[in-house]
């Protein structure tokens, strides 16, 4: 599992940052034993504007002690990929 690959890595650290409540959150990451891969996760109900600002993305970087610009982004919707290259810094956002 990608995951799996990525979270063996030492230096690696992965959050998430859902565009919907973190009850809903809880309930699927719960359904599908994940919550144990994240070490932050940040819902937009956490910061003063959602996605496609880039507040989340700070916010997390913030909480997970990196700078955004050591932060890889993978995204599922445009308005997360417009959010991730927003994030003042170089890094890569991929839509997947």
């Amino acid at each position: 599992m990608l995951f799996e690959t990525f979270k063996s890595q030492e230096e690696s650290k992965w959050e998430l940052q859902p565009a919907i409540t973190e009850k809903l959150v809880d309930a699927v990451l719960n359904s599908l034993n994940m919550k144990d891969y994240f070490e932050v996760i940040t819902t937009s109900d956490e910061v003063k504007k959602g996605k496609p600002a880039p507040d989340v993305y700070l916010r997390t970087a913030e909480l997970l002690g990196v700078r955004p610009e050591k932060c890889l982004v993978f995204e599922d919707v445009v308005a997360g990929v417009i959010a991730g290259k927003s994030r003042r810094n170089e890094g890569m956002c991929n839509r997947g």
